[in-house]
């Protein structure tokens, strides 16, 4: 599929490895009908720059999108009930996330070394273990629980974040129960929004 450079897709489910390598693919339209994303559906697609991903979709598999190095901005919407493991692992041209998603599994964005700005939408978030491991660009995380997740088993997943460098902004109100609570408290930067 190396001279593949668009795809639209229409299908119900984007099947296990359905384009994985395709390293001209550029473009993604993923049509209202997609409802999931299996494993590795678009992992080491390279050239992958342009990717909406529907709020028919429900869930996002294991490194669906590993190593698509061209990326630089990613939303996940709130219908993805889980954020698979490793999803976005190391898009080093990741630079932006928005995800509107409840679960974001172990790993899911790790390594995403230009990541600079998360915004974690969901009022009720659970992270797991290195969802954010070495993301070292990593400035800004906006964080819109009020209560903070619990992070107490999972010693990665800030793993190569500057506790100095990056500023976690948290919902008003909320900042004494993050400066409290177990990996949360470890960013020097605590801001209320």
């Amino acid at each position: 599929c190396q001279g593949l450079t668009s795809v639209e897709i229409h299908t119900r489910s984007v099947s296990f490895q359905a384009f994985y390598g395709c390293s001209g693919l550029t473009t993604l339209v993923l049509g209202p009908n997609v409802k999931s994303i299996e494993r590795s559906a678009f992992a080491k697609c390279q050239n992958l720059t342009n990717l909406t991903i529907p709020s028919t979709v429900t869930a996002i598999g294991e490194t669906a999108f590993m190593e698509c190095n061209s990326l630089t901005h990613v939303t996940v919407p709130a219908s993805v009930a889980v954020l698979g493991r490793f999803a976005f692992y190391n898009c080093t041209g990741l630079q932006t996330a928005d995800v509107y998603s409840r679960v974001v599994d172990n790993g899911a964005f790790s390594r995403c070394a230009q990541l600079n700005t998360v915004n974690l939408f969901s009022p009720w978030l659970s992270l797991d273990d290195g969802g954010f491991l070495n993301c070292g660009s990593l400035v800004s995380l906006n964080v819109h629980a009020v209560i903070p997740a619990d992070l107490t088993p999972y010693e990665n997943v800030f793993r190569g974040v500057s506790p100095l460098g990056c500023t976690l902004y948290v919902p008003t109100g909320s900042g004494a129960a993050y400066r409290a609570a177990e990996r949360w408290k470890d960013f020097l930067n605590i801001v209320e929004m």
